[in-house]
């Protein structure tokens, strides 16, 4: 290996070590000033509600015997919200019932050993508890008993008449018997009846109708950040019998059969919110969607999953006594929280899909960057520790930025998806060139930074006396990949004075083997042995005449 090979081997580790360690400090610093808005800015827990719902029509507001209104609040954890983004809280969270795209979905419990998971190996959904079990002759005892369910149906074994579920997706509001599943593969849902041992199969969904489901059943997404809770109105209890229709739904429920089925909300991966119809495993109308929240910047675009830190959807059931005399879907509340955790929304949607109300916090992403007390100096920080990163990982992320989900916004040490660019390049509404240029101005300290770097590589290479070749390629990584190509430069720029080379007359270094400018090689005096020695006599032998006597031949014998 000669020292150019060695040369380049060197530069090339020396530059991955400087770079991980140089963005791992300015991720922890980012990472900190997220925490410090989001925690310090609002003392850890924000609120939003929305009273009266306008979700139960016999509520009345001018009723005198209306005790208190029926509500929704939803509640954002801003403590909970930054650890949630770090990589190893969702690998944890990946591990626990219903967490992202989980492993296992119903831990095993003591003393009931119930257990649900998939088995990818077997493509079979394992269901494990205590049941009852009839012997052969004719008792009944309890034991613990394992099945596993495909598409096909239901056994104790893993069989192939079973079939294979490719990527189910369970609902998770009530794991019992039976249990309704919808595979992406299949593109169709499933109830399993595990007791009856047998599957009912949906509808193939049609491939042009744009339905991806990605959840179903309890709709939500990081719970530790976000939750929204219910609450009925709230009546007087009545004088005289027979008005039991002002009670609350809770008071009611004594008196109210139980539910047959449970409405089954479907999350679409584009934000809407469907509705499985139970009978017939069709999605009806949309009954909702993700509501959009309030951003620094202007974004009109519906969200979606992805583009949320965090999304809760709470479903209504109400029981119909006079008509249906049964439980019927009656509404949702959805709220959804910001990409950088700063804003959220909550709504309303009635039975048919139509938005009743919503409402957003208050301070909003405006006045957590800016008005409240030490906002402008969180802002300050969060911008120049952006700006210290290379100006090609910026302006990547600015065109990148609507594509990396919310939950990876914090797990990466290049991309910078919640950065200020990233997020002025997010506005939908104009243009890709011009979405990149309003994210320009929030560039310049890198861009300037990028060009004083590279100016001074010019500089001290020309001294050092680097290649052109060299010197440009060092100019363009210093350009684009900022300080970790500097202090790398710095720690592997060649350190030896340079000598006049023979051939063109430049100075060259001399670790090299060929000149850096011509490429010639060293120039070695040739080795030519004298043309004279002396032979005969020992040289330790002094002489007192150095010239020889005539009389003396080479032999050193004299003439008699």
């Amino acid at each position: 290996m000669n020292a150019r090979h060695r040369h380049l081997i060197n530069v090339l580790s020396t530059g991955v070590v400087v770079t991980f360690l140089m963005l791992a400090a300015l991720f922890w610093l980012r990472w900190y000033c997220h925490l410090m808005r989001v925690s310090a800015l609002y003392d850890g827990v924000r609120r939003v509600q929305i009273s009266p719902t306008g979700l139960f029509p016999f509520e009345n507001a001018d009723d005198p015997n209306l005790a208190s209104p029926s509500s929704a609040t939803a509640e954002l954890h801003g403590v909970a919200g930054p650890f949630m983004g770090l990589g190893v809280m969702r690998f944890i969270a990946s591990h626990l019932p219903g967490g992202p795209d989980p492993h296992i979905y119903v831990w095993e419990r003591e003393g009931k050993q119930l257990r649900f998971y998939f088995d990818a190996s077997l493509g079979l959904l394992v269901y494990g508890g205590k049941s009852d079990v009839l012997d052969p002759n004719g008792t009944v005892h309890r034991r613990y008993v394992t099945q596993y369910a495909g598409p096909e149906g239901v056994g104790e074994v893993p069989e192939e008449r079973l079939g294979r579920f490719v990527s189910p997706i369970p609902d998770m509001s009530y794991p019992t018997d039976p249990q309704t599943i919808y595979d992406r593969e299949y593109r169709r849902f499933f109830v399993i009846y595990r007791k009856d041992r047998q599957v009912r199969k949906g509808p193939e969904l049609p491939k042009e109708d744009g339905h991806r489901p990605v959840e179903m059943g309890y709709i939500s997404h990081n719970p530790m950040v976000l939750s929204v809770t219910e609450r009925d109105p709230m009546y007087k209890p009545p004088e005289p019998e027979g008005q039991h229709s002002r009670w609350s739904r809770q008071a009611l429920h004594a008196y109210l059969p139980p539910m047959d089925s449970h409405p089954v909300l479907v999350l679409d991966a584009s934000g809407r919110i469907d509705l499985l119809d139970a009978n017939t495993l069709t999605l009806r109308p949309p009954v909702g969607r993700l509501p959009t929240p309030p951003t620094l910047f202007r974004n009109t675009r519906p969200v979606g999953p992805d583009d949320v830190a965090a999304y809760c959807v709470f479903p209504l059931y109400a029981y119909h006594r006079e008509a249906e005399k049964k439980w019927a879907y009656a509404g949702c509340f959805a709220a959804t929280v910001s990409r950088d955790v700063t804003g959220m929304q909550l709504a309303a949607f009635d039975p048919n899909g139509r938005s009743v109300t919503s409402q957003t916090t208050y301070p909003g992403p405006d006045e957590m960057y800016f008005s409240l007390a030490g906002a402008n100096l969180v802002t300050l920080i969060q911008f120049v520790a952006e700006n210290l990163h290379p100006l090609a990982s910026l302006m990547l992320s600015s065109l990148v930025a609507s594509r990396v989900p919310a939950d990876s916004a914090y797990e990466s040490l290049v991309l910078l998806p919640n950065s200020l660019a990233a997020m002025a390049a997010r506005d939908v509404d104009l243009t890709r060139v011009n979405r990149f240029a309003s994210s320009l101005p929030f560039m310049l300290p890198a861009l300037g930074l990028g060009v004083l770097l590279a100016w001074r590589v010019s500089r001290d290479g020309a001294r050092m006396g680097l290649s052109k070749q060299a010197s440009t390629l060092w100019i363009l990584g210093v350009f684009l990949l900022g300080l970790p190509a500097y202090v790398t430069y710095r720690l592997t720029r060649p350190k030896v004075a340079l000598v006049t080379c023979r051939n063109c007359g430049l100075g060259r270094r001399v670790d090299l083997e060929n000149c850096q400018r011509c490429g010639a090689p060293w120039l070695m005096p040739e080795l030519i042995p004298p043309a004279w020695r002396v032979i005969g006599r020992p040289e330790e032998q002094a002489c007192s005449n150095p010239s020889p006597r005539p009389e003396e031949t080479i032999s050193g014998k004299s003439e008699v």
